[in-house]
């Protein structure tokens, strides 16, 4: 499944720590037009997203072995040009949905993925990163 996204490829942060998780999610991914970086904690997402050029959409699984979804919401940062964070659980209920909105992340998504609804929010909050990121440049200029 091909993904239009724009005129730069998308990348996304994959923040899994289960072995088959990790493996399906990589290769969902590696089958589309974007392109994934995959690791297994809370620590590694921390230093991947304070590099330079963070990637514009994180997926995170609700617990991780060293922290969970709130610790890779608070390194990703907050404001226009953060990456948006969208979380994995199983299961994926009303509470844990209202929950992460009010907590800033982008959505919930059920484990295991169903490709389809994983490529519609992953679409959805890129754009929404990338029209963000966009106004910045913008009024960057504007400046």
């Amino acid at each position: 499944m091909k993904l239009a996204v724009g005129r730069e490829p998308g990348r996304i942060l994959v923040v899994t720590q289960g072995c088959t998780e990790y493996e399906r999610l990589a290769s969902l991914f590696s089958q589309s037009s974007w392109s994934a970086e995959c690791v297994r904690k809370a620590s590694d997402a921390r230093q991947r997203l304070a590099q330079p050029n963070p990637p514009g959409v994180v997926l995170c699984e609700a617990r991780l072995p060293d922290g969970g979804w709130r610790d890779v919401l608070a390194a990703a940062g907050v404001g226009p040009g953060a990456p948006r964070v969208i979380v994995m659980a199983r299961p994926a209920n009303d509470d844990l949905w209202q929950e992460v909105l009010e907590g800033g992340a982008f959505d919930l998504v059920s484990l295991p993925v169903d490709s389809r609804e994983l490529f519609r929010v992953v679409s959805l909050a890129w754009n929404h990163w990338a029209a963000h990121r966009g106004e910045l440049r913008n009024k960057a200029a504007v400046a």
